[in-house]
């Protein structure tokens, strides 16, 4: 399962770097992400035994990768090369500190022995912070408040992969799909922080001028 999900975000960071470098038009990526919904709705209503099912399983996966990853990339689109490579080097930055934090957390769920305490705990405490970040307009706190939620769902996804896996009804995809929603999150709370920092030290540089 990591292996698949380690794959889909290999291919999101190929996607972002490549877009990044030949400036592909944001429709593609759109078309993309719109056929990953249609293929998703679409698994809805097939037999989880059919192997046309394990397929576009597969298929909507990768598709919803390539996406995220254009997706990012469409940020820097129409961008100068100064600015690009700025941008490229946030992205780049919290795709690290989100590898670490990702890692982190999956490891510490994985190896804790409280897993129904544990599960219960940062379920709670998930839907408690997500009521407050609903009265928070701080893009700075809200944004530390949703990275916070990130690192939860990992714990209470990577449990809830546990306790289906050990009552048999392991499904690589799908629960490759859960971690790399919640690795996506935590990518994105990353990021405006790391962009909220670069625009405070550019105001501090404009008043310093």
């Amino acid at each position: 399962m990591y292996s698949t999900l380690g794959s889909g975000i290999f291919v999101s960071l190929i996607t972002f770097i490549v877009a990044q470098k030949l400036s592909i038009h944001p429709y593609i990526f759109i078309a993309i992400g719109v056929a990953s919904i249609i293929g998703e709705i679409a698994l809805l209503f097939m037999s989880k035994q059919n192997s046309t099912y394990q397929k576009l399983n597969f298929l909507s996966f990768y598709a919803y990768a390539l996406s995220i990853g254009g997706g990012v990339g469409m940020i820097g689109y129409g961008l100068n090369q100064a600015q690009a490579m700025l941008f490229y080097k946030v992205v780049m930055s919290s795709f690290v500190m989100t590898t670490a934090v990702f890692g982190a957390f999956s490891v510490f769920s994985i190896l804790t022995h409280q897993r129904i305490g544990i599960y219960l705990g940062s379920a709670l405490l998930t839907l408690v912070l997500g009521i407050i970040s609903i009265f928070v307009f701080n893009v700075m706190m809200e944004a530390v408040l949703g990275l916070i939620i990130g690192c939860l769902y990992v714990i209470v996804d990577t449990q809830t992969i546990i306790r289906r896996t050990e009552e048999g009804q392991f499904d690589v995809v799908r629960d490759a799909k859960m971690l790399f929603v919640d690795f996506v999150k935590i990518f994105i709370e990353i990021l405006k922080i790391l962009q909220e920092n670069k625009k405070k030290d550019e105001e501090k540089d404009k008043k310093k001028k």
